[in-house]
């Protein structure tokens, strides 16, 4: 007797626990559907001012940048000593340096024209056709720029220079040395392709600029890059 009602208590409990899971299964599906017939769907819509201006508005897009490593000499030539056309020595410093810097590339797209840009509102396609891309900057990290090594000749020594020659000489190196480094630094990103990825980068940050419209198409075309290259 003890038995079966301990049996009938375990089967009352279990039904208890069965109806109180189908309960809430039922309310989860009920509140899934309902959440599922009232969502909307937001889509919007484009014009071409409002495709140019959204992109005119990133200024200059960077879509890549590059570490960059290079070893470069830099001499200062301080004037030396000649007799009947002959150089009898040299007055000159000689300094190697490990450059590390960034090159940092993508496109400008402040001057974007409309006739760049068609939209085809019947079958929703949209094509976009970027300037070429372009070296936006080149950066010395100076931190990680070190002095690996100096040669002086016989007669040079800057400490014996007066102080607005010693400046003089000191404003020279560092303009040589920026500028060689600048050089190396744009070589070796040029090497590396970097207008390559540059393009193919800036393709897909636009292309994504525009998911959100109720487009079928985008297309993003960016023209090559005939020269790799930087004023400096």
């Amino acid at each position: 007797m003890n038995l079966n009602i301990i049996i009938m208590k375990n089967l009352q409990a279990f039904l208890v626990t069965l109806l109180i899971i189908g309960l809430l299964g039922a309310a989860i599906f009920l509140g899934f559907n309902w959440n599922k017939q009232n969502q909307t769907t937001v889509n919007v819509k484009l014009d071409k001012t409002v495709i140019v201006q959204k992109i005119q508005n990133i200024a200059k897009l960077q879509t890549v940048e590059m570490t960059i490593q290079r070893d470069l000499s830099v001499e200062l030539d301080a004037g030396g000593l000649s007799f009947f056309g002959s150089e009898i020595f040299n007055d000159k410093a000689k300094t190697d340096y490990a450059v590390t810097g960034s090159i940092i590339a993508g496109v400008d797209l402040a001057n974007l024209k409309p006739e760049q840009v068609s939209l085809e509102n019947s079958s929703k396609k949209l094509v976009i056709n970027l300037p070429a891309s372009e070296i936006l900057a080149i950066q010395i990290n100076e931190d990680k720029t070190k002095i690996t090594k100096q040669d002086f000749s016989a007669l040079f020594n800057i400490k014996n220079l007066s102080p607005a020659r010693r400046q003089e000489m000191q404003d020279i190196m560092q303009r040589q040395a920026t500028k060689q480094a600048k050089v190396a630094l744009l070589d070796g990103a040029c090497t590396d392709n970097i207008l390559e990825k540059a393009t193919n980068n800036a393709k897909e940050i636009i292309k994504n600029l525009f998911l959100f419209a109720d487009l079928d198409e985008i297309v993003v075309n960016v023209t090559a890059a005939t020269e790799c290259k930087f004023e400096i």
